[in-house]
């Protein structure tokens, strides 16, 4: 009877030792993820308070119309796109996808900045 006591204790042991370690590796995980984010959005915050932005191929549709207080119907105007454009996908994503120049396209879009 003291064997299997002993035998349940390790078990215990062990499986208590595994969840332990399962939320420390999700806990860094979170931890990372959420650093990761937040620097991606600082820069992109520190993008924005800097004189002289332009559009870059970085940006997404909904990040150009928000920054530069472009309509986001002007923007899809200059994509030239018929089809429901995802405003979460940023412009080199788009410009690969549908075979477009990207380098022409900023330029058209940055030219709107102005109007």
């Amino acid at each position: 009877m003291n064997k299997t006591r002993k035998k349940s204790r390790k078990k215990s042991f062990y499986t208590y030792l595994i969840i332990i370690l399962i939320i420390a590796f999700l806990a860094f995980l979170f931890s990372f993820r959420a650093y990761y984010h937040y620097s991606v959005w600082k820069s992109q915050h520190d993008y924005f308070n800097n004189p002289n932005t332009k559009i870059q191929a970085w940006m997404t549709v909904d990040m150009v119309s928000r920054g530069f207080n472009i309509p986001r119907a002007e923007i899809i105007k200059e994509l030239n796109v018929t089809e429901p454009l995802n405003p979460h996908m940023n412009l080199d994503r788009f410009c690969t996808q549908y075979n477009k120049n990207c380098t022409i396209l900023l330029d058209r879009l940055n030219n709107l900045i102005g109007r």
